[in-house]
């Protein structure tokens, strides 16, 4: 496993692996091809329905289920499916 790379396995019935597919379960462990070589990551969290990722360089990426505003932003719905950039509000 390289220094740069994220991986994600278990449940993922609202993407919250952030592996690009919706399935029930991702059963071994699988690269984030997105987040992959791109990023170097200060922190990692990851939630029953969601995830987070933070930058070196302060970005917050986001993915897995949006409802109930978990995303902090309420028109994602069961999105995004792969990391997406967090904007400001």
């Amino acid at each position: 496993i390289k220094y740069h790379e994220l991986f994600a396995w278990g449940p993922n019935e609202r993407a919250q692996c952030g592996v690009g597919f919706l399935s029930d379960q991702v059963l071994s462990p699988t690269r984030i091809d997105s987040m992959s070589n791109q990023y170097r990551f200060s922190h990692v969290d990851v939630g029953w329905t969601s995830s987070f990722a933070v930058t070196e360089q302060h970005q917050v990426f986001c993915w897995g289920s949006g409802r109930l505003g978990c995303l902090a932003n309420p028109s994602v719905g069961d999105g995004p499916i792969m990391p997406t950039e967090c904007v400001p509000l």
